[in-house]
């Protein structure tokens, strides 16, 4: 059975150890097990890029699949805007708000919304303001890595893999 990197990592961690405690020397087996260790190892982890590059294959296949579905729904959504508005057609000549079919009832209905287009126009006592009090963390981040303290704030380091080809 093949080992998982999780174990050729814990083989490896033992050999190093061993080599610490011998003071930096192997036998001729361990110096060849050693070897075998880390060959493995770097198989292994070429065999996870393999992975990997297969996922982000996958990924971009996933996104354009998205985008081919959102697409797909908008064309519906536009084909069912087009069919609502023929049928309020059809009724308003006809001078009908309401009719009954047999798949269901069609009401003709209204609703209102607000268009505020020039805000400077509006009476005060028709406006509100919002204060919002935000961090001005490219400051913040350039302080704290010249080791100046800033209280309710710190710096967080992100660990992460990055493979180059």
């Amino acid at each position: 059975m093949e080992k998982t990197l999780f174990q050729l990592d814990a083989e490896w961690i033992e050999m190093e150890s061993l080599l610490n405690k011998d003071g930096g020397i192997l036998s001729e087996d361990d110096e060849k097990r050693f070897d075998e260790i880390c060959t493995a190892l770097a198989e292994k982890r070429g065999s996870y890029i393999y992975v990997r590059d297969n996922f982000e294959k996958q990924i971009e296949q996933g996104k354009q699949w998205i985008s081919v579905f959102q697409n797909k729904v908008r064309q519906i959504e536009n084909r069912k805007k087009q069919m609502d508005s023929r049928l309020m057609e059809s009724m308003k000549a006809q001078e009908l708000d309401t009719q009954e079919t047999e798949f269901g009832k069609i009401r003709i209905q209204s609703s209102q919304s607000l268009s505020v287009f020039d805000l400077s126009k509006v009476p005060k006592k028709y406006k509100k303001t919002i204060i919002e009090t935000v961090s001005k963390n490219a400051e913040i981040k350039a302080a704290l890595k010249d080791k100046v303290k800033v209280p309710g704030a710190t710096l967080l380091t992100k660990e992460f893999i990055k493979i180059y080809k």
